[in-house]
């Protein structure tokens, strides 16, 4: 049986940019895992009559059917296997819960998010309830998230370097095996590496965490944010709400941005 370590999961939407697909084949290769697409529906809106309730739900079904079956078809050519080694499914669990959900059975998920200030883009913020917030805090294994205008070839991370941010406080023995993960990573992609403070330095005898969630966020480090070449965000475990300074990262970055989970065993950069 298939480890999920060797499973990589592909979110796709409607409006998934293509450079969703070229992440999702280059890491896939990189760590010779096979590909599952899913596309997950959203709930149907409140205000659909209850009679055309079925109706608007099966169309979404097969729209989103449709999706997956050209998303594995690509996926196969571009990879050079045969489409049955590409599985794939509609989820009709809602979007967040769903992909969360699924996060179990692959040691990769790769979601897109639209270019800031395009219709469902959010603008250059992260809300804390959205799709995005809550797969990367909850999901179980990996997560990268690649925006519409990143650049996601090897030689353009290496140009623009790798930077590494904390989501929360790392604990005993996990920071240098989380930042021996971070440096593979680096190293896969021929990139140097830099680890960027993201909060502001509290003042002695401020009574406040280095990471509590209502620390300020260092505005002058988020444009080195968005001059990486990709960011590698270390988070040590599982929390109930994305911190506003990984939201932050994700909003200001145009690069992809890789969520290290420290919740299982290390895995393939």
């Amino acid at each position: 049986m298939q480890s999920p370590a060797e499973r990589l999961i592909v979110g796709v939407a409607m409006d998934s940019a293509p450079n969703l697909v070229d992440a999702a084949v280059q890491e896939a290769e990189r760590r010779d895992a096979r590909v599952h697409v899913v596309h997950a529906t959203p709930p149907p809106v409140a205000v659909v009559p209850q009679m055309d309730l079925g109706a608007r739900m099966y169309d979404d079904w097969q729209a989103g059917q449709a999706l997956v079956s050209e998303t594995r078809a690509e996926v196969a050519r571009r990879l050079d296997v045969n489409v049955a080694k590409v599985s794939g499914g509609t989820l009709s669990t809602g979007v967040g819960r769903g992909l969360v959900a699924n996060s179990r059975l692959a040691g990769l998920m790769v979601l897109g998010r639209l270019k800031a200030g395009e219709p469902g883009g959010g603008g250059r913020r992260v809300a804390p309830g959205s799709v995005l917030a809550e797969v990367a805090a909850r999901s179980t294994y990996d997560l990268l998230v690649v925006p519409e205008e990143a650049d996601v070839r090897d030689e353009a991370v290496a140009d623009g370097g790798v930077v590494v941010v904390e989501a929360g406080p790392v604990e005993g023995g996990a920071e240098p095996l989380m930042m021996r993960r971070a440096m593979r990573v680096a190293d896969a992609r021929g990139a140097a590496m830099s680890r960027l403070p993201l909060l502001l330095p509290v003042p002695a005898g401020g009574g406040v965490a280095r990471h509590d969630a209502a620390a300020a966020v260092d505005q002058t480090a988020l444009p080195k944010v968005a001059e990486a070449g990709m960011v590698v965000v270390l988070r040590p475990q599982r929390v109930p709400v994305l911190p506003p300074t990984v939201r932050a990262v994700i909003a200001a970055a145009t690069c992809p941005v890789l969520v290290l989970s420290g919740d299982e065993a290390p895995r393939h950069p």
